[in-house]
Protein backbone atom coordinates (compact mmCIF):
# COMPACT_ATOMS: atom_id res chain seq x y z
CA UNK A 1 0.00 0.00 0.00
CA UNK A 2 1.28 3.00 -1.18
CA UNK A 3 1.55 6.39 1.81
CA UNK A 4 -1.31 8.23 0.25
CA UNK A 5 -3.52 4.99 0.25
CA UNK A 6 -2.53 4.86 3.91
CA UNK A 7 -3.14 8.45 4.87
CA UNK A 8 -6.62 8.06 3.48
CA UNK A 9 -7.00 5.31 5.31
CA UNK A 10 -6.79 7.35 8.46
CA UNK A 11 -8.94 10.02 7.56
CA UNK A 12 -11.74 7.32 7.44
CA UNK A 13 -12.06 7.57 10.93
CA UNK A 14 -13.99 10.39 12.51
CA UNK A 15 -11.66 11.16 15.29
CA UNK A 16 -13.52 14.73 16.62
CA UNK A 17 -13.02 16.16 19.65
CA UNK A 18 -15.42 15.67 22.04
CA UNK A 19 -15.11 18.92 23.94
CA UNK A 20 -17.64 17.75 27.06
CA UNK A 21 -15.28 14.75 27.60
CA UNK A 22 -12.42 16.40 27.42
CA UNK A 23 -13.35 18.78 30.04
CA UNK A 24 -14.64 15.98 32.00
CA UNK A 25 -11.01 15.11 31.77
CA UNK A 26 -12.14 11.73 29.72
CA UNK A 27 -9.16 10.37 27.65
CA UNK A 28 -9.58 9.91 24.32
CA UNK A 29 -12.58 12.50 24.28
CA UNK A 30 -13.84 10.58 21.28
CA UNK A 31 -13.84 6.71 21.15
CA UNK A 32 -12.90 6.83 17.95
CA UNK A 33 -9.38 7.86 18.89
CA UNK A 34 -8.86 4.22 20.04
CA UNK A 35 -10.07 2.59 17.65
CA UNK A 36 -7.84 4.63 15.32
CA UNK A 37 -4.96 4.32 17.13
CA UNK A 38 -5.67 0.29 17.39
CA UNK A 39 -5.58 0.12 13.75
CA UNK A 40 -2.44 1.73 13.55
CA UNK A 41 -1.00 -0.58 16.01
CA UNK A 42 -2.17 -3.55 13.51
CA UNK A 43 0.07 -1.98 10.54
CA UNK A 44 2.80 -1.71 12.50
CA UNK A 45 2.78 -5.05 13.82
CA UNK A 46 2.00 -6.46 10.29
CA UNK A 47 5.26 -4.31 9.00
CA UNK A 48 6.96 -6.43 11.56
CA UNK A 49 7.30 -4.47 14.36
CA UNK A 50 7.56 -6.21 17.43
CA UNK A 51 7.70 -3.67 20.62
CA UNK A 52 4.62 -1.96 20.48
CA UNK A 53 2.43 -0.75 23.31
CA UNK A 54 -1.32 1.07 23.28
CA UNK A 55 -2.86 2.31 26.65
CA UNK A 56 -6.54 1.86 27.06
CA UNK A 57 -6.14 6.42 26.80
CA UNK A 58 -5.22 5.74 23.20
CA UNK A 59 -1.51 6.34 24.13
CA UNK A 60 0.30 4.23 21.40
CA UNK A 61 3.97 3.68 21.63
CA UNK A 62 6.46 1.79 18.96
CA UNK A 63 9.94 1.59 19.36
CA UNK A 64 11.70 0.70 16.49
CA UNK A 65 15.39 -0.75 16.82
CA UNK A 66 18.63 0.76 15.43
CA UNK A 67 19.73 -0.09 12.09
CA UNK A 68 23.31 1.21 13.05
CA UNK A 69 26.32 -0.54 14.03
CA UNK A 70 27.29 2.72 16.47
CA UNK A 71 25.24 4.79 19.14
CA UNK A 72 22.99 7.60 17.91
CA UNK A 73 20.28 10.02 18.61
CA UNK A 74 16.53 8.76 18.86
CA UNK A 75 14.09 10.44 16.57
CA UNK A 76 10.21 10.60 18.11
CA UNK A 77 7.33 11.31 16.26
CA UNK A 78 4.29 12.57 17.98
CA UNK A 79 0.67 13.24 16.66
CA UNK A 80 -2.54 14.03 18.41
CA UNK A 81 -5.29 11.19 17.04
CA UNK A 82 -8.27 13.72 17.33
CA UNK A 83 -9.43 16.19 15.27
CA UNK A 84 -10.69 20.20 15.76
CA UNK A 85 -13.71 20.57 17.16
CA UNK A 86 -13.89 23.43 14.82
CA UNK A 87 -15.75 22.26 11.86
CA UNK A 88 -19.19 22.86 11.06
CA UNK A 89 -19.99 19.37 9.87
CA UNK A 90 -18.47 15.66 9.68
CA UNK A 91 -18.15 15.63 5.82
CA UNK A 92 -16.07 12.80 3.76
CA UNK A 93 -14.23 14.24 1.49
CA UNK A 94 -13.95 13.00 -1.81
CA UNK A 95 -10.66 11.95 -3.56
CA UNK A 96 -10.69 13.29 -7.35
Amino acid sequence: MDIVQRFLNYTKFNTTTNRQNGAAGIMPSNPKELELAKFIKDELESLGIKDISLSEKAVLIAKIPSNLDKKSPSVAFFAHLDSSAEQRADTKAKVV
